[in-house]
């Protein structure tokens, strides 16, 4: 004890009891941390504030701002936007010269790759051209669970965000990547990748096929959400709202121009392509949206958010007429509506899946639930 206050002490080895061991010209060592001044109960805020059985110890910095100053921080973007090769918008759009990036400026003009060997074939017809094998009722096609490996693609230099299947047929796959690209994939004949959209600057978060798969929508973190032709490759249409960051982005399944978009500023925005403008907001979540999920032969929507909440809307009328929400609710991500229509299964962030019913009454079926994965902190999305 002597050893830890003053810095040194008697030698406790047997023969060697009067050795001292430590520096005896150091200076004491701390004592035992004190307590700061009460201050004065009749200051409430400034110096010698009272602060009453709160008063922090000394030295304590808990609750004080720390970190780099503004200065530091602006050294620190401006070494990274060199280090990753942004473009200056002087510049026009154009690629980065630095070495293994490739970024994109956010008011570039957007293009395509084609990775086959043609277009189109020898009757003239493109990758949407749906088999004849597939050609059928999709109703009628038994499903199974699947046994082994087809096919791996390696195409996304970073991670992958989102995958959809084209509706109906299928033979088509849809990735969105980390690295701001959007690919498409042949699932069906060749299994190659068939073609790559280019034209966002950061990261794609999600993408969505309209209900006939000739158009889709992906939504970025450059607060763009921008439609492409999926055959052609061309981008018709970019969408951005007030600088907010699109999550998720739905077209509405009886109206390829109606899209509806969840944002990072708590809005569910709604947009008319043909007039290229919003025409409806609903606006009553608390956090930013995650989910938004066509039910009920359309006429309503669910949508999730990070507000711990479910919240059922009248497509077309602001205002909630379901809301789903306990103190003890989770996170929902990610929600699939079951093809029969009569239940929602969504990705708990508590390593469930939960089902809720999807008919009149919005309720959770609580003896159907699923447990096994380990997504607390990042979703699963279900199909």
């Amino acid at each position: 004890r002597l050893f830890r206050q003053q810095g040194f002490a008697n030698n406790p080895t047997i023969g060697a009891e009067n050795e001292i061991i430590g520096n005896q010209s150091a200076e004491p060592r701390a004592r035992k941390t004190q307590r700061k001044a009460k201050g004065d109960s009749g200051v409430i805020e400034g110096e010698n504030a009272y602060v009453g059985p709160w008063a922090q110890f000394e030295g304590d910095t808990t609750g004080q701002t720390c970190g780099p100053s503004a200065e530091q921080l602006a050294e620190y973007e401006e070494r990274m936007a060199q280090a990753v090769g942004t473009v200056d918008p002087a510049q026009g759009g154009k690629r980065s010269k630095a070495k293994g990036v490739t970024s994109y400026a956010a008011g570039q003009d957007e293009r395509t790759l084609f990775h086959g060997q043609s277009e189109r074939d020898y009757q003239g017809r493109t990758y949407m051209h749906v088999p004849s094998d597939l050609q059928h009722d999709v109703s009628d096609q038994t499903c199974y669970a699947p046994k082994r490996l087809i096919k791996e693609w390696k195409a996304h230099a970073n991670g992958v965000s989102a995958i959809r299947f084209i509706p109906d047929s299928g033979h088509l796959l849809l990735s969105s990547g980390m690295d701001g690209l959007v690919k498409l994939f042949d699932t069906h004949a060749s299994l190659k990748q068939q073609r790559t959209y280019i034209g966002h600057a950061k990261a794609v978060r999600d993408v969505s096929f309209a209900p006939t798969g000739h158009i889709f929508v992906s939504s970025s973190y450059d607060t763009f959400s921008k439609i492409w032709d999926t055959e052609t490759g061309a981008c018709k249409q970019r969408l951005s709202a007030s600088g907010a960051v699109p999550y998720v982005a739905r077209f509405h399944p009886d109206d390829e121009n109606t899209v509806l978009v969840g944002q990072s500023d708590k809005k569910i925005v709604q947009w008319d392509l043909r007039a290229g403008e919003i025409v409806q907001e609903y606006n009553q979540h608390l956090g930013a949206i995650n989910s938004l999920t066509f039910f009920d032969a359309n006429r309503r929507f669910v949508s999730t958010s990070d507000d711990k909440s479910m919240r059922v809307w009248e497509f077309g009328i602001p205002v909630v007429i379901k809301l789903v929400a306990d103190p003890a609710m989770h996170s929902v991500p990610a929600v699939a509506l079951h093809p029969n229509q009569k239940w929602l299964a969504g990705q708990s962030m508590d390593n469930r899946i939960v089902v809720y019913s999807a008919g009149e009454r919005i309720k959770p079926h609580r003896r159907k639930e699923f447990k096994g994965h380990l997504t607390a902190g990042f979703a699963c999305q279900p199909a």
